[in-house]
C-alpha cells in the first residue's frame, strides 16, 4: 500500500479562496452593520486559519474554522461560494487530523453547494471530488473511492488540463487505490497494467512541472518502479531505476533523501531479481546516506532497514537482519500504531528471523517503498469510459475489473 506524505493535496489555495471575505459585502443586497461587521471578523479569522493550516496546527486552525463556518451561513445565502470553500477547508483539515468521516460531511456539503452554483465539468469540483476519493479510501470505501477518482480524471481530461498537478494528483489516487489485494484468492483486483500506466502519466507530469526535489515526483517516479515490481518483473524494474536514479543525482546531488530512496527502490529490484550482492550494496549506500542527513524522516530510515534487513535474511543471515528490525518497529509504531500492517508485518518477519535462524518467509516480501510504496501501487490511461463527468459522480455501481482492462486499452500510451 503506497501512504501519500503530503496531507493538504494543494489544499492551501483552496483555503486562501477564503480570505476574499470582504468581497461577500458586495455580493449581498444592502448588507447591515452587522453583516459587514461579522464578516470583518471572519476575515481576520481565515487569516489565522491559513497561518496555523500552514504551520501543520490543524486542530488549533479546526475551531477557526467552524467559527467561520458558523458566520457565513448566518450572513451569507445558504449556497455562496465563501460557505463551500470553508466547507472544504474544514473537510480538508478534519482529514490532516484523520477524521475521514467528519471530513466527508464537510466535503459532500462542499460539492453539493459547488454543484447548484456551477455548470459542469469544473476544475475545482474535480478537486472535490478526488479529495473525496482520498477520504472514502481511508473510510475502506474503495469501490466508492475509485468512482470519485474517475469522475476527476474524466473532468479535468474534458478541460483540457494536460499538464494540470490536479490531473497528475487524480492518475496518482487511481494507481494507488487500484492496489486491492484479495488475500483470499491471492490476486489483485484490478489489472496492475492499468495501474502502471496511471503511474506513468502521474510522474510524467509532475516531473515536468514541479521542483524535482519535492515529495510528490519522487512518490510517482519510484511508484513506476514498484509497479513493475508487483507485476513481477524484476529486470525491468532495476533497469527503469537505473535510468531515473542519474535524473535525480544530477538535478539533487546524491547526499540528497530522494536520491536515497531511489536507491532504496533499486535494492528492492536487485533483491527480486535475485542479484542480493547488488541488492545489498545499493540499501546501504540508502541507509547511509539517510543516516547522514541532518533530520532524515522516520519513516525513510525505517522503510530502508527493513528492506535491507529482508535482503540479509534472502541472504541467509538473518543475524545482520535482526538489529534492522529491532531498530525499525519501535519506528513503524511510532508512525502507525501497533494494529498498523506496516508494524505488524515487521514484528512478523522478526519472530520469524529469531525462531526460523535465517530462512526467509513469506512475510519478507512486504517491501517498504521509500514515502511511496511499501509495495503496492499503480499508473493508468482513461478512455471508453462515459465522458459525463456528472454522470459518474452520482454512479453507485462497483468498478469492476473489467472496467479498468478495457480503460487500459482504449488509449494508446
Amino acid at each position: 500500500m503506497f501512504r501519500c506524505r503530503s496531507l493538504e493535496f494543494r489544499f492551501t489555495l483552496l483555503i486562501c479562496f477564503c480570505l476574499s471575505v470582504a468581497a461577500c459585502v458586495q455580493n449581498e443586497p444592502d448588507p447591515s452593520q452587522q453583516t459587514v461587521g461579522s464578516l470583518a471578523e471572519a476575515n481576520q479569522l481565515v487569516v489565522q486559519m491559513v497561518e496555523l493550516w500552514e504551520q501543520g496546527r490543524f486542530r488549533e486552525a479546526l475551531p477557526i474554522g467552524e467559527r467561520v463556518r458558523l458566520i457565513f451561513e448566518t450572513h451569507l445565502e445558504p449556497h455562496h461560494s465563501r460557505v463551500e470553500a470553508i466547507y472544504a477547508s474544514l473537510a480538508a483539515m478534519e482529514y490532516a487530523l484523520g477524521e475521514y468521516s467528519q471530513a466527508q460531511r464537510y466535503m459532500d456539503r462542499a460539492m453539493f453547494i459547488a454543484k447548484s452554483q456551477r455548470p459542469m465539468p469544473d476544475d475545482l469540483f474535480a478537486k472535490y471530488s478526488n479529495i473525496m476519493g482520498r477520504i472514502l479510501y481511508h473510510l475502506d470505501r474503495e469501490e466508492e473511492a475509485l468512482v470519485h477518482h474517475l469522475a476527476a480524471m474524466i473532468m479535468l481530461e474534458t478541460l483540457s488540463a494536460e499538464n494540470s498537478l490536479d490531473l497528475a494528483d487524480t492518475y496518482y489516487d487511481l494507481a494507488t487505490h487500484l492496489w486491492n489485494f484479495d488475500t483470499q484468492q491471492g490476486e489483485f483486483l484490478y489489472p496492475l497494467e492499468v495501474s502502471l500506466k496511471f503511474m506513468k502519466r502521474s510522474a510524467l507530469i509532475r516531473w515536468s512541472t514541479m521542483d524535482h526535489g519535492h515529495d510528490d515526483v519522487l512518490q510517482s517516479m519510484a511508484g513506476v518502479g514498484y509497479t513493475l515490481l508487483a507485476m513481477g518483473e524484476a529486470d525491468m524494474a532495476v533497469e527503469y531505476f537505473h535510468e531515473t536514479l542519474p535524473l535525480f543525482e544530477q538535478e539533487l546531488g546524491p547526499a540528497h533523501a530522494n536520491v536515497a530512496l531511489m536507491y532504496n527502490g533499486l535494492s528492492v529490484a536487485y533483491r527480486d531479481a535475485g542479484a542480493l550482492n547488488d541488492a545489498l550494496a545499493a540499501s546501504k549506500r540508502a541507509l547511509d546516506t539517510l543516516r547522514a542527513l541532518p533530520s532524515p524522516l522516520t519513516e525513510d530510515l525505517a522503510d530502508t532497514m527493513y528492506n535491507q534487513a529482508t535482503i540479509h535474511i534472502a541472504m541467509g543471515n538473518c543475524q545482520r537482519a535482526v538489529p534492522l528490525l529491532q531498530e525499525s518497529i519501535p519506528m513503524f509504531e511510532a508512525l502507525y500504531g501497533s494494529d498498523d500492517w506496516e508494524y505488524l508485518g515487521t514484528v512478523d518477519v522478526l519472530n520469524h528471523c529469531l525462531a526460523q535462524g535465517g530462512q526467509p518467509s513469506q512475510h519478507v516480501s512486504r517491501d517498504r517503498g521509500s514515502g511511496s510504496g511499501g509495495g503496492t501501487s499503480g499508473g493508468g490511461s482513461p478512455g471508453s469510459a462515459s465522458r459525463s463527468a456528472e454522470a459518474t459522480v452520482e454512479a453507485e455501481a462497483p468498478v469492476s475489473a473489467e472496467v479498468f482492462e478495457q480503460l487500459g486499452k482504449d488509449k494508446e500510451e
